[in-house]
């Protein structure tokens, strides 16, 4: 199981061990929500046009006002020149570890999840994500975000990720996905022979277009150890108040349509950053680091899918479309 020291601070309650009672989750009553406007390009009748800036209502605070959680991932800083990961990498639960170039492992500290946390006030629920360190440029570069499993089934639902955040909160570069036909991870959370589904296909949100402009949030803070912090409205959650949530960290673009890389590759071409595997090196996988899950809202009881604490270890199985969530937040036809 991944590294984790502890979170929920706080009023938060202690996760109980795996022998605590199997939480009830009961999912709260169908809700509506809009996708993203769909922008058309004007360039061949109106060449010069002006683009219109997004007006902004509501920006988020650089910080929220309660602690909701915080747990720690397996890094590389103390034994990156081995050259060799042996935590936290599973292909089989897509769970991976691999801050490092596809190759020749070189080590790449912005990709590299130190720890993770969640804080919210009234209007936010605001996600950092603390790297192990910065680029050759003394900056950072890649994607980074969070994806949220919000009846806690393992499967998750949201995605959200930036793009190279800048300095200052900014919608720009910021995207929210909505797994609508809830066909993401395939059949199982481990990997599928076959996999046909589109994975997170219904674009909500893109750099402030879309049905609520001020709806997520990015920024970034310098230093030894950078920050992303990643701000998404409360509102969007509608009753959805207990939920999953773990971070992502990617020197590549974010393909959302194949998010669970473990059904777009098979081990061997995915290669892996254990030298004791038949598969070293990486390949067709790399330079991305994600982490376990953690809750928001409940108590876990040690046996929540693809959690920190128990659940990480178990494969789930899924039956595809076992919640219409188009139906649900209402996606377009």
């Amino acid at each position: 199981m991944r590294g984790i020291d502890f979170f929920l601070l706080l009023t938060l309650p202690i996760l109980a061990s795996c022998t605590s009672p199997q939480v009830t989750y009961t999912p709260p009553p169908p809700v509506a929500f809009t996708a993203a406007v769909t922008i058309t390009s004007t360039a061949a009748t109106q060449p010069t046009a002006t683009v219109t800036p997004i007006p902004h209502v509501m920006k988020p605070p650089s910080w929220g006002d309660k602690n909701e959680a915080i747990a720690h991932d397996t890094v590389e800083t103390e034994s990156f020149e081995r050259r060799s990961v042996t935590d936290g990498d599973s292909f089989r639960l897509n769970l991976y570890e691999r801050p490092f170039t596809a190759q020749k492992m070189d080590y790449l500290p912005f990709i590299d999840i130190k720890d993770f946390i969640m804080t919210s006030e009234a209007n936010w629920y605001i996600t950092r994500i603390i790297l192990a360190g910065m680029d050759d440029s003394k900056f950072i570069h890649g994607s980074y975000g969070a994806e949220f499993d919000l009846n806690v089934d393992g499967r998750a639902e949201f995605l959200v990720f930036v793009e190279n955040p800048g300095l200052d909160w900014t919608t720009e570069r910021v995207r929210v996905y909505l797994d609508g036909d809830g066909d993401v991870g395939g059949a199982q959370s481990g990997s599928d022979e076959t996999y046909s589904g589109n994975g997170f296909e219904t674009l909500l949100f893109d750099s402030g277009r879309g049905n609520d402009p001020d709806l997520a949030w990015a920024k970034f803070e310098n230093g030894d150890y950078p920050i992303v912090d990643i701000a998404i409205k409360r509102a969007f959650f509608q009753a959805y108040s207990k939920f999953m949530w773990s971070v992502i960290a990617s020197e590549l673009p974010i393909e959302p349509a194949r998010f669970y890389l473990n059904d777009s590759f098979t081990e061997e071409s995915a290669g892996s950053p254990d030298k004791g595997s038949d598969y070293y090196p990486p390949q067709k996988i790399a330079a991305f680091d994600n982490t376990c899950r953690i809750p928001v809202g409940f108590q876990a009881s040690g046996r929540e899918p693809l959690g920190c604490t128990g659940g990480e270890g178990k494969s789930v199985k899924w039956t595809p479309g076992d919640i219409d969530w188009c139906e649900t937040f209402g996606c377009p036809q």
